[in-house]
């Protein structure tokens, strides 16, 4: 039911977004699809696979597309998503902080090395 709805979320967003034209056509186009699919689509027959929400989201209205997928990721999920985030950066700002102390480690054991060998 979910991709349902969402596949009616897209197709509106596309409605708006496509002026000029076959909305049809333009809308086939950019989705890389057949015309019969675009009209399952609008028809609730069939819903968008992923292949042609990746072409959809290569247009220039394709973070409103996105947008319209975020909107039907169940919240727990993205609550998830930005906890996973938020740890993922974390860990890459520690292991930035982490090179950078092991250069001047290592600039530091150069340094004692050179007044060692002077003397």
């Amino acid at each position: 039911m979910r991709s349902k709805k969402f596949t009616a979320e897209i197709i509106r967003i596309c409605q708006n977004a496509i002026t000029g034209g076959s909305f049809r056509k333009v809308l086939a186009d950019r989705a890389k699809c057949s015309l019969r699919t675009i009209d399952n689509w609008i028809s609730s027959d069939r819903t968008i696979q992923m292949e042609q929400f990746f072409n959809l989201l290569e247009a220039a209205d394709g973070t409103a597309c996105l947008e319209a997928l975020w909107e039907h990721v169940p919240e727990r999920v993205r609550d998830r998503f930005f906890e996973a985030e938020a740890l993922r950066r974390a860990i890459a700002e520690r292991q930035r902080q982490r090179e950078i102390e092991d250069r001047e480690h290592q600039a530091r054991l150069r340094q004692l090395n050179m007044d060692l060998s002077k003397k």
